[in-house]
């Protein structure tokens, strides 16, 4: 990912990392309430 940010071809690599971090806390916002009602 570093090589691509210096090559200035780290925009794939920004929407992955969105994505991610979108996934990410869908799936804390998700689990959490599940998890605390058991």
């Amino acid at each position: 990912t570093l090589l691509k940010l210096g090559r200035g071809l780290a925009v794939g690599d920004v929407h992955i990392l969105s994505d991610g971090i979108l996934v990410a806390r869908a799936t804390l916002t998700y689990s959490r309430p599940r998890a605390v009602a058991g």
